[in-house]
């Protein structure tokens, strides 16, 4: 951000509200992180002042809530995604089979102990 305001010192540019919003978009990231982090802590101590917290439950359902989007973008990228790429710089985003072969290792949170070199080729 800082370099964004230092070029725009030395150019004499004039943002917009449009420019603005997406400059200091990180910040709204970051504050969207921050509370998400602090209610879920918050719940959470809740739950253990009342001797109510079931570690395995809180697992169950953390694995179910990240699960459910993963899977619908899984199943965008390896069906609708392809078919609409087809250009020369097509190869860089990778094989059109990689997802639709590696999927359920995405799935179940193990994508990240493949070779170095087949990494380029999953989802």
């Amino acid at each position: 951000m800082l370099d964004c305001l230092s070029f725009q010192k030395a150019t004499g540019e004039t943002n917009t509200y449009l420019d603005e919003i997406f400059q200091n978009g990180i910040l709204s990231v970051d504050t969207f992180f921050y509370l998400g982090g602090l209610l879920v802590t918050y719940m959470t101590l809740g739950e253990l002042e009342k001797n109510r917290y079931n570690f395995r439950l809180a697992l169950i359902l953390r694995y179910i809530r990240l699960t459910i989007p993963l899977a619908f973008a899984i199943g965008y990228v390896s069906t609708l995604l392809w078919p609409p790429i087809n250009g020369p710089m097509s190869e860089l985003l990778g094989s059109e089979t990689g997802c639709s072969e590696n999927w359920w290792r995405h799935i179940i949170y193990i994508n990240g102990y493949e070779y170095a070199r087949k990494l380029f080729h999953t989802c």
